[in-house]
């Protein structure tokens, strides 16, 4: 009896550069941690609303502009912030892990799972095991957990890659 060699459905490949990696990362914290973020802010909001009545109990027009300038002045700033701390979080992510720094990753993706092969080792994942499929125009984002996941590019993919990976992301995402 002969030895049959079972080929991937599809095969594609991701180099792992810095510009990937910030996509991803602004990405999954838009789509995956928004509503925690509106919580916190709307709380900080809240806290700031509060600080101030504390600070100037008078309801005079003068002190009422004067909050609302002061709330105006913080969230934007605030804003900036978070964003800058997330960002520069993410550098320092991508900054420490040396091994996968422009390292290619080669996926190969079978009827029900994928499979990864990078420097660090390879990973089965079954679709059906995936947290979350984010797609953009330019990626999918194949997510293990809340906050780790395969970067596949679609320009590196097969117009039949890219629609078996939308109609598994249906799968996926129904789930939740």
């Amino acid at each position: 009896m002969e030895d049959v060699l079972v080929e991937p459905l599809y095969e594609t490949q991701t180099v792992c550069t810095w510009e990937e990696y910030q996509n991803y990362n602004k990405t999954v914290f838009k789509i995956l941690n928004r509503k925690n973020f509106l919580i916190g802010y709307g709380a900080f909001g809240g806290i700031i609303v509060i600080w101030l009545a504390l600070v100037f109990p008078t309801m005079n027009e003068l002190y009422t502009v004067l909050r609302f300038l002061f709330f105006l002045l913080v969230f934007p700033i605030s804003l900036f912030a978070f964003k800058v701390s997330i960002a520069s979080g993410g550098k320092k992510q991508y900054d420490s892990d040396k091994i996968m720094q422009n390292a290619t990753v080669y996926f190969n993706f079978w009827d029900d799972s994928i499979e990864s092969i990078n420097p660090k080792g390879t990973e089965k994942t079954p679709y059906l095991n995936l947290y979350k499929i984010i797609e953009t125009q330019t990626n999918f984002y194949l997510m293990v957990s809340i906050n780790s996941g395969y970067i596949i590019v679609k320009e590196n993919c097969s117009s039949k890659l890219q629609v078996f990976l939308s109609e598994i992301a249906e799968q996926v995402n129904k789930k939740k």
